[in-house]
C-alpha cells in the first residue's frame, strides 16, 4: 500500500506545483488533490522538502526509464544519440504538469542546495549518456566538446518549446532540430576523418615501404590521432643503407670546413624553425611547450653547432675503418630531437654518414 500511497502523493505534487508554483505548493493542497490527509506526506517524507525532492527523482527516473525502453542490445552509436534526443523529448516530458514542474524545480534549484544536486545530476545524467556515445565515434576530446554541445542544444531547444507552449508539431520540431545537429556534428567528423601518412624519407625523397603497414601517432592529451606513419620495414631499412652508402664517398671527400658550413646550416634551419617543430613535439610526446621550445630543439641546434665549431679543428693521425662504413643510431621518443644530433653529428664531422631511427615505444 506505501509504494502507490507514495506515488499518488508525487503525482498530486506534480499537479499542485502545475496549478500554483513551487513555492506556493504547501502539504496542505497536495494532501487535498491526493485525498489523503497532510499527516502521511510527514510521514512518508518528512515533510514538503522531501516530498519535492521525491518529486524530481521521479522524473529524473522517468527521463531514464524512457530512454532504457528505447535502447536496444545491439545498436549503433548514432541510433544510441538519437534515442537520447527522443527519450528527452518524449511526451511525459511535454505533458503540462511536467513542464511546470521542471521550470519550477530550475528555478527554485539556484536557492536550494538538494535540489541544484539532483538538477547537477540531471545534467551531467545527459552529458554522460552522449558521451558515451560519441566515444564510439570519436576521440575523447572530440567527444566530450561534442557531448556538451548536444547536452546544450537538446536543453535549449526543450526550454524554448515548453515557454513558448509549443504543440505537438512543435515539440516535434525541436526534436528534429536536436537529431539534425547531432548528425551534423558525426558528418562533420567523418568529412575530418583522414589524417596525414608520412613515409621515410630516404636519399631526397618520401619512400612508400612494401609491407603497407602503418602506425598511429596520438596527442597524449586528446588520444585523437593527429597523422600516421610507415614502419621502416626492411625495404626502407635497406634503402637508407645504401644511400649512405652512396652519400659516403661524397661527404667524405669534403674537408672539414665543408662540412662544418653544412652543419651550422642545419643549425640556423633548426632554430629558424624553433617554434613549430617544439609544437610537433608538445602535441607527439604530451611534454610541457616550455620544455619543447627551450629544451628540446634549442639543446639539438646546440649540439650540431658544437660539433661544427670542432670540424675545422681535427688534425693528427685518423684511424681508417674502410671505405664502407655508416653508425646507425637508435633513440626513445621522448627525447628524439634532442639525442638525435648528440648520436649522429659527432659522426658526421669526421665524414662518416649516419642514418638514425626513432624508436616508437608501445
Amino acid at each position: 500500500m506505501e509504494p502507490v500511497r507514495r506515488q499518488q502523493l508525487i503525482e498530486a505534487t506534480l499537479q499542485s506545483v502545475a496549478e500554483l508554483g513551487l513555492q506556493a505548493t504547501t502539504i496542505n493542497s497536495i494532501s487535498k488533490k491526493a485525498g489523503m490527509s497532510s499527516g502521511i506526506i510527514s510521514h512518508y517524507f518528512g515533510g514538503k522538502q522531501g516530498l519535492i525532492e521525491a518529486t524530481v527523482r521521479y522524473l529524473l527516473s522517468s527521463l531514464q526509464r524512457s530512454l532504457l525502453q528505447r535502447t536496444v542490445q545491439g545498436c549503433t552509436p548514432e541510433q544510441r544519440l538519437m534515442f537520447i534526443v527522443e527519450a528527452n523529448f518524449a511526451v511525459v516530458q511535454q505533458q503540462r504538469d511536467t513542464t511546470r514542474t521542471w521550470l519550477s524545480f530550475w528555478a527554485h534549484s539556484m536557492h536550494d542546495a538538494e535540489l541544484h544536486r539532483l538538477q547537477r545530476v540531471n545534467a551531467r545524467r545527459l552529458y554522460s549518456n552522449l558521451l558515451y556515445s560519441f566515444k564510439q565515434l570519436m576521440a575523447p576530446g572530440k567527444a566530450r566538446e561534442a557531448a556538451e554541445l548536444s547536452a546544450a542544444m537538446i536543453d535549449g531547444l526543450w526550454l524554448r518549446a515548453v515557454l513558448n507552449k509549443a504543440d505537438d508539431a512543435q515539440f516535434d520540431s525541436a526534436q528534429d532540430l536536436a537529431k539534425r545537429y547531432i548528425q551534423s556534428l558525426i558528418q562533420h567528423l567523418e568529412s575530418n576523418m583522414s589524417t596525414p601518412v608520412y613515409q621515410n624519407f630516404i636519399h631526397g625523397r618520401y619512400l612508400a615501404n612494401q609491407t603497407g603497414e602503418q602506425f598511429a601517432v596520438k596527442n597524449p592529451a586528446t588520444d585523437e590521432v593527429i597523422y600516421h606513419v610507415e614502419v621502416a620495414d626492411a625495404h626502407i631499412q635497406e634503402a637508407a643503407i645504401d644511400s649512405a652508402k652512396a652519400g659516403f664517398a661524397q661527404w667524405s671527400a669534403m674537408t672539414p670546413i665543408e662540412r662544418s658550413r653544412i652543419l651550422n646550416k642545419a643549425v640556423a634551419l633548426l632554430r629558424e624553425r624553433n617554434d613549430a617543430l617544439a609544437k610537433i613535439e608538445v602535441l607527439d610526446t604530451g611534454k610541457p611547450w616550455q620544455e619543447a621550445e627551450c629544451v628540446d630543439i634549442q639543446t639539438g641546434a646546440d649540439v650540431i653547432e658544437y660539433f661544427a665549431g670542432l670540424a675545422p679543428a681535427q688534425v693528427g693521425q685518423q684511424q681508417m675503418v674502410g671505405n664502407d662504413f655508416t653508425t646507425p643510431a637508435k633513440s626513445h621518443w621522448v627525447f628524439a630531437r634532442a639525442l638525435a644530433p648528440g648520436t649522429t653529428h659527432c659522426k658526421l664531422l669526421a665524414g662518416n654518414p649516419a642514418r638514425h631511427w626513432r624508436q616508437v615505444m608501445p
